[in-house]
Protein backbone atom coordinates (compact mmCIF):
# COMPACT_ATOMS: atom_id res chain seq x y z
CA UNK A 1 0.00 0.00 0.00
CA UNK A 2 2.36 2.44 1.13
CA UNK A 3 5.40 1.87 -1.16
CA UNK A 4 2.65 1.62 -4.27
CA UNK A 5 1.05 5.17 -3.04
CA UNK A 6 5.22 6.56 -2.75
CA UNK A 7 6.20 5.23 -5.90
CA UNK A 8 3.01 6.81 -8.08
CA UNK A 9 3.67 10.34 -6.22
CA UNK A 10 7.67 9.96 -7.07
CA UNK A 11 6.76 9.14 -10.98
CA UNK A 12 4.28 12.64 -10.89
CA UNK A 13 7.18 14.48 -9.70
CA UNK A 14 9.97 13.12 -11.67
CA UNK A 15 7.64 13.70 -14.81
CA UNK A 16 6.62 17.12 -13.80
CA UNK A 17 10.39 18.06 -13.22
CA UNK A 18 11.14 16.70 -17.16
CA UNK A 19 11.64 13.20 -16.73
CA UNK A 20 10.84 9.96 -17.92
CA UNK A 21 8.91 8.35 -15.12
CA UNK A 22 7.57 4.75 -15.68
CA UNK A 23 5.98 3.14 -12.96
CA UNK A 24 4.02 -0.42 -13.41
CA UNK A 25 2.59 -2.86 -10.78
CA UNK A 26 -0.22 -4.88 -10.59
CA UNK A 27 -3.69 -3.91 -10.74
CA UNK A 28 -5.21 -4.89 -7.31
CA UNK A 29 -2.17 -2.62 -5.66
CA UNK A 30 -3.29 0.86 -7.65
CA UNK A 31 -6.30 0.58 -5.73
CA UNK A 32 -4.65 1.46 -2.93
CA UNK A 33 -2.87 4.69 -5.27
CA UNK A 34 -5.97 6.46 -5.93
CA UNK A 35 -5.57 9.77 -4.09
CA UNK A 36 -2.04 9.97 -5.72
CA UNK A 37 -2.87 9.43 -9.16
CA UNK A 38 -5.53 11.67 -9.24
CA UNK A 39 -3.96 14.66 -7.42
CA UNK A 40 -0.23 14.14 -7.53
CA UNK A 41 -0.13 13.04 -10.84
CA UNK A 42 -3.34 14.29 -12.61
CA UNK A 43 -3.99 17.07 -11.14
CA UNK A 44 -1.16 18.24 -12.14
CA UNK A 45 -1.18 17.05 -15.68
CA UNK A 46 2.02 15.07 -15.22
CA UNK A 47 3.18 12.76 -18.08
CA UNK A 48 4.20 9.74 -16.30
CA UNK A 49 3.46 6.07 -17.48
CA UNK A 50 1.93 3.43 -15.25
CA UNK A 51 1.56 0.41 -16.24
CA UNK A 52 -2.04 -1.81 -15.11
CA UNK A 53 -0.59 -5.21 -14.82
CA UNK A 54 -3.13 -7.92 -14.51
CA UNK A 55 -6.10 -6.22 -14.44
CA UNK A 56 -9.89 -8.07 -15.52
CA UNK A 57 -11.12 -11.11 -15.06
CA UNK A 58 -7.80 -12.71 -16.21
CA UNK A 59 -5.98 -11.50 -13.58
CA UNK A 60 -5.87 -12.47 -9.76
CA UNK A 61 -8.92 -14.23 -8.45
CA UNK A 62 -8.44 -14.00 -4.39
CA UNK A 63 -11.10 -11.77 -3.07
CA UNK A 64 -8.58 -9.20 -1.58
CA UNK A 65 -6.79 -9.11 -5.05
CA UNK A 66 -9.06 -8.92 -7.67
CA UNK A 67 -8.95 -6.23 -9.81
CA UNK A 68 -12.43 -6.01 -11.68
CA UNK A 69 -12.42 -2.09 -11.10
CA UNK A 70 -9.83 -0.75 -12.84
CA UNK A 71 -11.59 1.13 -15.84
CA UNK A 72 -13.83 2.31 -13.23
CA UNK A 73 -11.29 3.67 -10.91
CA UNK A 74 -8.96 5.47 -13.53
CA UNK A 75 -11.15 6.21 -17.04
CA UNK A 76 -13.00 9.01 -15.18
CA UNK A 77 -10.01 10.81 -13.69
CA UNK A 78 -9.43 13.68 -15.64
CA UNK A 79 -6.07 14.09 -17.33
CA UNK A 80 -5.37 10.57 -17.62
CA UNK A 81 -5.58 8.55 -20.68
CA UNK A 82 -6.30 4.60 -20.02
CA UNK A 83 -5.11 3.13 -23.49
CA UNK A 84 -6.28 -1.17 -23.52
CA UNK A 85 -4.17 -2.86 -25.93
CA UNK A 86 -5.63 -5.53 -27.90
CA UNK A 87 -2.39 -7.66 -28.65
CA UNK A 88 1.20 -7.49 -27.77
CA UNK A 89 1.97 -5.03 -30.69
CA UNK A 90 -0.27 -2.70 -29.60
CA UNK A 91 1.30 -2.57 -26.48
CA UNK A 92 4.58 -2.37 -27.64
CA UNK A 93 3.21 1.26 -29.30
CA UNK A 94 1.39 2.31 -26.92
CA UNK A 95 4.36 2.35 -24.44
CA UNK A 96 6.61 4.36 -27.18
CA UNK A 97 3.85 6.87 -27.22
CA UNK A 98 3.87 7.27 -23.60
CA UNK A 99 7.27 7.43 -22.69
CA UNK A 100 8.18 9.75 -25.45
CA UNK A 101 5.03 12.26 -24.89
CA UNK A 102 5.11 15.57 -22.40
CA UNK A 103 1.32 16.17 -22.99
CA UNK A 104 -1.11 13.93 -20.00
CA UNK A 105 -0.01 11.13 -17.58
CA UNK A 106 -1.18 7.64 -19.50
CA UNK A 107 -1.78 4.36 -17.59
CA UNK A 108 -1.88 1.31 -19.91
CA UNK A 109 -4.11 -1.41 -19.34
CA UNK A 110 -1.60 -4.97 -19.30
CA UNK A 111 -4.24 -7.76 -19.14
CA UNK A 112 -3.04 -11.33 -18.95
CA UNK A 113 -4.58 -13.21 -22.44
CA UNK A 114 -2.69 -10.56 -24.91
CA UNK A 115 -1.63 -12.22 -28.18
CA UNK A 116 1.20 -11.30 -30.64
CA UNK A 117 -0.34 -10.70 -34.23
CA UNK A 118 2.39 -10.52 -36.09
CA UNK A 119 1.96 -7.12 -37.68
CA UNK A 120 3.52 -4.35 -36.14
CA UNK A 121 1.53 -1.34 -35.12
CA UNK A 122 2.22 2.05 -36.24
CA UNK A 123 -0.38 3.81 -35.25
CA UNK A 124 -0.38 6.91 -33.50
CA UNK A 125 -1.70 7.49 -30.14
CA UNK A 126 -1.78 10.98 -29.62
CA UNK A 127 -5.23 10.68 -31.70
CA UNK A 128 -7.52 9.14 -29.31
CA UNK A 129 -9.50 6.78 -31.75
CA UNK A 130 -11.36 3.50 -32.09
CA UNK A 131 -10.26 0.89 -34.68
CA UNK A 132 -12.59 -0.94 -36.52
CA UNK A 133 -11.28 -4.20 -36.75
CA UNK A 134 -14.13 -5.78 -39.17
CA UNK A 135 -16.52 -2.90 -41.14
CA UNK A 136 -20.37 -4.60 -40.88
CA UNK A 137 -23.35 -3.52 -40.73
CA UNK A 138 -26.28 -4.29 -38.55
CA UNK A 139 -25.11 -5.12 -35.22
CA UNK A 140 -21.43 -4.06 -33.44
CA UNK A 141 -19.22 -5.60 -31.01
CA UNK A 142 -17.49 -3.53 -29.41
CA UNK A 143 -14.84 -5.48 -27.43
CA UNK A 144 -12.25 -4.25 -24.61
CA UNK A 145 -8.45 -5.27 -24.99
CA UNK A 146 -8.05 -8.74 -24.62
CA UNK A 147 -11.40 -9.82 -26.19
CA UNK A 148 -11.34 -8.46 -29.42
CA UNK A 149 -10.15 -11.83 -30.68
CA UNK A 150 -13.24 -13.77 -29.26
CA UNK A 151 -15.34 -10.86 -30.74
CA UNK A 152 -13.54 -11.42 -34.00
CA UNK A 153 -14.71 -15.11 -33.72
CA UNK A 154 -18.22 -14.27 -32.96
CA UNK A 155 -18.18 -12.44 -35.96
CA UNK A 156 -17.15 -15.69 -38.18
CA UNK A 157 -20.12 -17.40 -36.57
CA UNK A 158 -22.01 -14.94 -37.16
CA UNK A 159 -20.84 -14.84 -40.79
CA UNK A 160 -21.12 -18.79 -41.31
CA UNK A 161 -24.57 -18.93 -39.83
CA UNK A 162 -26.08 -16.03 -41.52
CA UNK A 163 -23.77 -14.42 -44.33
CA UNK A 164 -24.33 -11.19 -42.53
CA UNK A 165 -21.03 -9.27 -41.81
CA UNK A 166 -21.03 -7.16 -38.16
CA UNK A 167 -18.76 -5.12 -37.55
CA UNK A 168 -15.79 -5.71 -34.58
CA UNK A 169 -14.04 -2.37 -32.89
CA UNK A 170 -11.40 -2.16 -31.17
CA UNK A 171 -11.16 0.53 -28.62
CA UNK A 172 -7.66 1.02 -27.83
CA UNK A 173 -8.68 4.02 -24.88
CA UNK A 174 -11.49 3.45 -22.72
CA UNK A 175 -11.00 6.83 -20.63
CA UNK A 176 -13.33 8.25 -22.79
CA UNK A 177 -15.69 7.41 -26.31
CA UNK A 178 -14.86 8.30 -29.99
CA UNK A 179 -18.12 9.83 -30.70
CA UNK A 180 -17.56 10.44 -34.65
CA UNK A 181 -17.25 6.89 -34.86
CA UNK A 182 -20.32 5.89 -32.86
CA UNK A 183 -21.94 8.53 -34.81
CA UNK A 184 -21.37 6.79 -37.93
CA UNK A 185 -22.59 3.45 -36.78
CA UNK A 186 -26.11 5.36 -36.77
CA UNK A 187 -26.70 4.85 -40.18
CA UNK A 188 -26.46 1.26 -40.87
CA UNK A 189 -26.65 -0.71 -37.31
CA UNK A 190 -29.29 -1.07 -35.14
CA UNK A 191 -27.75 -2.96 -32.24
CA UNK A 192 -24.26 -2.22 -30.55
CA UNK A 193 -22.98 -4.96 -28.10
CA UNK A 194 -20.36 -4.01 -25.30
CA UNK A 195 -18.09 -6.57 -23.74
CA UNK A 196 -15.39 -6.10 -20.84
CA UNK A 197 -13.90 -8.28 -18.22
CA UNK A 198 -14.39 -5.92 -16.16
CA UNK A 199 -17.61 -4.68 -13.29
CA UNK A 200 -20.10 -3.99 -16.03
CA UNK A 201 -22.03 -1.24 -13.32
CA UNK A 202 -19.85 2.05 -14.41
CA UNK A 203 -17.54 0.18 -16.64
CA UNK A 204 -16.65 1.41 -20.65
CA UNK A 205 -20.08 -0.14 -22.18
CA UNK A 206 -21.96 2.03 -19.86
CA UNK A 207 -20.24 4.91 -21.27
CA UNK A 208 -21.54 3.97 -25.07
CA UNK A 209 -24.94 3.22 -23.61
CA UNK A 210 -25.10 6.52 -22.55
CA UNK A 211 -23.92 8.13 -25.80
CA UNK A 212 -27.05 6.68 -27.40
CA UNK A 213 -29.24 7.12 -24.78
CA UNK A 214 -31.34 9.85 -26.54
CA UNK A 215 -31.42 7.79 -29.85
CA UNK A 216 -32.83 4.12 -31.75
CA UNK A 217 -29.63 2.53 -30.69
CA UNK A 218 -30.10 -0.23 -28.90
CA UNK A 219 -26.90 -1.07 -26.52
CA UNK A 220 -26.12 -4.54 -24.76
CA UNK A 221 -23.30 -4.09 -21.66
CA UNK A 222 -21.66 -7.76 -21.15
CA UNK A 223 -19.16 -7.32 -17.55
CA UNK A 224 -19.23 -8.88 -14.61
CA UNK A 225 -21.67 -8.83 -11.79
CA UNK A 226 -21.15 -6.52 -8.91
CA UNK A 227 -19.72 -9.13 -6.61
CA UNK A 228 -16.50 -10.06 -4.46
CA UNK A 229 -15.97 -12.95 -6.80
CA UNK A 230 -13.23 -15.41 -5.87
CA UNK A 231 -11.29 -18.32 -6.46
CA UNK A 232 -12.60 -18.45 -10.31
CA UNK A 233 -11.30 -19.22 -13.78
CA UNK A 234 -11.59 -16.67 -16.12
CA UNK A 235 -13.55 -18.74 -18.83
CA UNK A 236 -15.90 -19.46 -16.58
CA UNK A 237 -16.56 -16.31 -14.93
CA UNK A 238 -16.97 -14.53 -18.14
CA UNK A 239 -19.23 -16.93 -19.67
CA UNK A 240 -21.71 -16.97 -16.37
CA UNK A 241 -22.06 -13.58 -17.87
CA UNK A 242 -22.68 -14.19 -21.59
CA UNK A 243 -19.10 -13.54 -22.39
CA UNK A 244 -18.15 -16.07 -25.18
CA UNK A 245 -17.35 -16.74 -28.43
CA UNK A 246 -21.17 -18.74 -28.91
CA UNK A 247 -23.28 -16.91 -26.35
CA UNK A 248 -22.14 -13.35 -28.35
CA UNK A 249 -23.22 -15.32 -31.64
CA UNK A 250 -26.13 -16.43 -30.30
CA UNK A 251 -27.25 -12.87 -28.74
CA UNK A 252 -26.50 -11.59 -32.31
CA UNK A 253 -28.17 -14.38 -34.59
CA UNK A 254 -31.68 -14.02 -32.39
CA UNK A 255 -30.89 -9.82 -32.48
CA UNK A 256 -30.85 -10.25 -36.26
CA UNK A 257 -34.00 -12.04 -36.75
Amino acid sequence: GIAEENAVAMAGGIARNGGTAVFGTFAPFYQRTYDQMSHDVCLNDSPATFLILSPGAYGMNSNTHIALCDIQMFAHIPNLIYLAPASNEEFVQMFRYATTQKQHPVAIRVVDNLISTGVADDTDYSVLKNKIERKGSKAALIAVGGLVPMALEAADKVKEQTGTDITVINPRFVSGVDEELLNTLKSDHSLVITVEDGEVMGGYGQNIAAFYGDTDMRVHCHGISKAFHTEFKAEELLDAHGISAEKLTAEIIGALK
